[in-house]
This record gives structure tokens, C-alpha cells and sequence, in this order.
């Protein structure tokens, strides 16, 4: 007589050692997938780091290529533009930073004690038109745009005649030059005076230079340096005020103004247009002008 209970168990058992097998199965199949997709995560990052670096190596390779076939005129402009960008970051907002292509020149400043340049030279017809061709620099104009990035409104500010669209500006050395000129002259009353007494206007401008200078040489912080030397019959180090520089090139910015603008002296002579912001004057200003009436015409 059979044994149904053992063929039963055995029959599980090997049901068992089935089910156990598939697991098994399973079990690798889950670990050589997990294995071949970390190899193929691996393997992307791989492939994207060495298509990466020859992008990279193309595109130095075709840079270099490029600046070694370039004029001396593309190159020039290059190396103007990228002075450009630089200098921006140590001024204002300005508009002639993205019309007018600066370049630094190499300068020895040479400032001795005593000279006989001419711009030093107690005054005489030669001295005064040296500063004041020097001093002399055009304005141009500017858009409501770049007016509103300077933080102004269009609308309080003057515009060319005939143009609500266009303001004039001047350049802030212009302004800076004048200031030196007048300060100049302050100190030789005696020649253009002409005998007269200063005015007290003339003395509030005098000081209004000064004290512009003085933002101006803070606000730059000039951090060039000027060293001390020993000198024949000296008892005491002495400063030498000689030295080099790296400037930008002011010649070059005079003549670029000068080419696009007009002179600034015709502002002086815009009159109103229809409906115009007037602006409030200083009240010690305005107290100067009423008690000389003879200047309120002129200023």
C-alpha cells in the first residue's frame, strides 16, 4: 500500500526547494541589475566629465587660434573693452563706459618741487591758455534711459532745445579741471583781479572747489605709492613725489568727447520750453543773490 503522506511531504519539499530557488533567482537577478545600472550611472558621469573637458579643449583651441589671427585693430578694441569693464566697477554708472573704448597708458609722473612747466608758471598768456585748452571739454547727451539710471527723473532735468528726448551732460573731470584752474587763479588775486576785491562769491566758489576736490580725491582713494629718500644737505628724509603711474587715457577721452559733443558754454544760453521743473535753490544761495542782484543775473 502507498505511502500518500510521505509522497505528500516529499512533494512539498521539493514545492519548497522550488520557491526557494526562485528567490534565489530573483535575489541575483535584483543584485546584477542594481549592479549594471550603478555601472551605467558611472559610466554617464564618466562619459559627461570627457565630453566636457573636450569641449573645453575645443573651445580653447579655437580661441587661441582666433586671437592669434586677429588685426591689431580687433585686438586693440579687445583689450579697450575688456579696460572698459574693468573700470567700471570703481565708478558710477556712466554711459561713455559703454561708448568709448578706454585704454590705461604707462605714465612717469614727474613733480618735482620746483619747475618751469607751464602749467606751474606764475601767469602769463601762455600759462592761461595751456589751462585753459586743459580744462576745456565738451558736453554731450544722454537718453531718458541712462538720465534714469543716473537716479534722476527726465522730466526735472534740462533737455536740449527742441529735444525733450536728449540732455545734455558734461564729463565730472571738466567740472574737477575748471575747479583747479579757479583755485589757480584765487591765488594770484592780485593779477586777475586787477586790483579789485574779491567778491564774496568768489570766495564761496573758491571754497565750493576745495571742497568738491576733497570728495573727489576721497572718494577715489588713490593707493599709488610715494616713497622717502635721503638728500645732499638734508638733514631729514624727504618725499619723492616722481613716479610711475598707470593712467587712463585722457588725451584720447578729450578728443573722443570733443569729436561727439558741442560746447559746453551754449547751455548757458537754453531757454525754457513750455512747462519746466525748477529745482529749489540753496537758501544761503538764494539769500546771497537777493542782497546782490547785481550777480543773480549771472549765476
Amino acid at each position: 500500500m502507498p505511502s500518500y503522506t510521505s509522497s505528500a511531504a516529499y512533494a512539498a519539499l521539493s514545492k519548497q526547494d522550488e520557491d526557494d530557488a526562485s528567490s534565489t533567482e530573483t535575489l541575483t537577478t535584483m543584485s546584477t541589475r542594481r549592479t549594471q545600472g550603478s555601472r551605467l550611472v558611472w559610466c554617464s558621469i564618466i562619459l559627461i566629465a570627457i565630453n566636457s573637458t573636450l569641449l573645453l579643449i575645443i573651445v580653447v583651441a579655437v580661441l587661441a587660434v582666433y586671437s592669434t589671427q586677429q588685426s591689431p585693430q580687433q585686438s586693440w578694441l579687445l583689450g579697450k573693452l575688456d579696460t572698459s569693464s574693468l573700470l567700471k566697477q570703481t565708478s558710477g554708472y556712466s554711459p561713455v563706459f559703454d561708448r568709448y573704448a578706454f585704454s590705461l597708458q604707462p605714465v612717469f609722473q614727474d613733480n618735482p618741487l620746483f619747475s618751469d612747466k607751464v602749467l606751474r608758471q606764475r601767469p602769463n598768456n601762455a600759462t592761461d591758455e595751456a589751462w585753459s585748452e586743459l580744462s576745456k571739454l565738451s558736453s554731450f547727451t544722454i537718453s531718458a534711459d541712462e538720465v534714469r539710471k543716473l537716479g534722476q527723473d527726465p522730466i526735472r532735468v534740462t533737455h536740449m532745445p527742441g529735444d525733450p528726448s536728449s540732455f545734455p551732460v558734461m564729463l565730472s573731470v571738466t567740472h574737477q579741471l575748471h575747479c583747479l584752474n579757479h583755485i589757480r587763479m584765487g591765488l594770484e588775486g592780485a593779477h586777475y583781479l586787477h586790483g579789485k576785491e574779491r567778491s564774496r562769491h568768489d570766495w564761496e566758489h573758491i571754497y565750493h572747489c576745495l571742497d568738491f576736490l576733497t570728495q573727489i580725491t576721497t572718494c577715489h582713494a588713490d593707493v599709488d605709492l610715494i616713497l622717502w629718500h635721503w638728500y645732499e644737505n638734508m638733514e631729514q628724509p624727504q618725499p619723492n613725489f616722481s613716479g610711475d603711474m598707470k593712467c587712463r587715457d585722457f588725451d584720447g577721452l578729450k578728443s573722443w568727447v570733443d569729436g561727439i559733443g558741442f560746447p559746453t558754454e551754449d547751455i548757458w544760453y537754453f531757454k525754457r520750453e513750455g512747462r519746466v521743473y525748477d529745482m529749489p535753490v540753496d537758501p544761503a544761495y538764494l539769500k546771497y543773490l537777493r542782497e546782490h542782484p547785481e550777480d543773480a543775473s549771472s549765476h
